[in-house]
């Protein structure tokens, strides 16, 4: 069995949070995963890109935020930035790069119960978008309605974790499309 390797931009208390959603969503990955964490999108790029010169492409997973729409062209896009070009590989073949689209708390949003249960009393459901695909609303709409629907009480580094371990992969795969690719990714 292979073993995989997320590469996943964000503070060290989403490691075992994500971990938890990805095992959850696919039993059959339980201790062949696992999560290396960058502090910024740059460096977790740099290690996916430093990793990918020592190993196989198929071991290596890059995740991360696309802060834009999916417009068909994200990997085509970051492959033409400089930090791309200034640490590619010789020999790399295609990448395993999958998206939080547009932003980790799309995921949020796509589960209206995670929240509900995470905020309590303090949840208000009316504040977050009714769009069934959460990737259509920007990353800056989506901080407000999470802001909104939490009474203004959102703060990622402590509630993300939580909220992240609370999530129905189901749900969220349903709603997040590049979600449900990179666990299909994941569990093949």
């Amino acid at each position: 069995m292979t073993k995989l390797e997320v590469f996943f931009e964000g503070h060290t208390s989403l490691k075992l949070p994500l971990l938890s959603f990805i095992t959850k969503a696919c039993p059959s990955v339980r201790g062949r995963v696992t999560i290396r964490l960058g502090k910024s999108k740059a460096e977790t790029v740099k290690d996916f890109l430093r990793a990918s010169s020592e190993k196989p492409a198929s071991e290596l997973i890059l995740l991360i935020d696309s802060d834009a729409p999916d417009d068909g062209f994200l990997l085509r896009n970051m492959m033409t930035t400089r930090l791309w070009r200034q640490h590619v590989p010789r020999k790399l073949s295609t990448p395993a790069v999958h998206w939080m689209v547009q932003v980790m708390e799309s995921w949020f949003i796509a589960d209206e119960n995670a929240l509900r249960s995470y905020y309590k009393k303090k949840f208000k459901s009316g504040a977050l978008p009714k769009r069934e695909n959460v990737e259509e609303i920007t990353a800056s709409q989506v901080l407000k309605a999470l802001s909104r629907a939490s009474g203004g009480k959102y703060q990622k580094a402590s509630h993300a974790p939580k909220i992240l371990e609370q999530l129905n992969p189901t749900e969220v795969r349903r709603r997040a499309i590049n979600c449900d690719r990179f666990l299909n990714f994941i569990s093949t």
